[in-house]
């Protein structure tokens, strides 16, 4: 039996982290999707000592098209389909920025970009 597979985006924080732990121990194989590797890293290596199980972590950052058609491609690739989309990651940026898309950060990260990768792996989902 293939394992259910979830994604969780801004899984090395908060409400991510334990998801993420929450959903592995109930039997999911959950893909940390993460903008920062280095700090999510010693995050994932805590997760999987304590789960015994084996959880993927991915570069995922909401500000960048190309990561996210980047992240849409290894999904693909790597699965034959996908359980759960949690769309967790945010921000409240502290000064002016615009994604590489040119779009203001904030409404970037927290609503284009998760619609975005929503929309390109909802053919993908294991939905019904």
């Amino acid at each position: 039996m293939k394992p259910k597979i979830a994604i969780i985006t801004g899984a090395n924080g908060g409400i991510g982290r334990e998801l993420t732990k929450s959903l592995t121990l109930s039997g999911y194989e959950v893909v940390m999707a993460c903008r920062d590797l280095q700090k999510a890293l010693p995050i994932w290596e805590k997760l999987v000592r304590e789960t015994k199980k084996e959880i993927q972590l991915l570069p995922l950052d909401l500000a960048s098209l190309d990561s996210i058609l980047s992240f849409v491609t290894i999904i693909k690739k790597r699965y034959s389909s996908i359980e759960l989309l949690i769309n967790n990651a945010g921000v409240i940026p502290t000064h002016s920025k615009s994604t590489d898309y040119n779009t203001e950060y904030c409404i970037g990260v927290n609503y284009i970009g998760p619609y975005i990768l929503t929309h390109l792996l909802i053919p993908h989902m294991n939905i019904g």
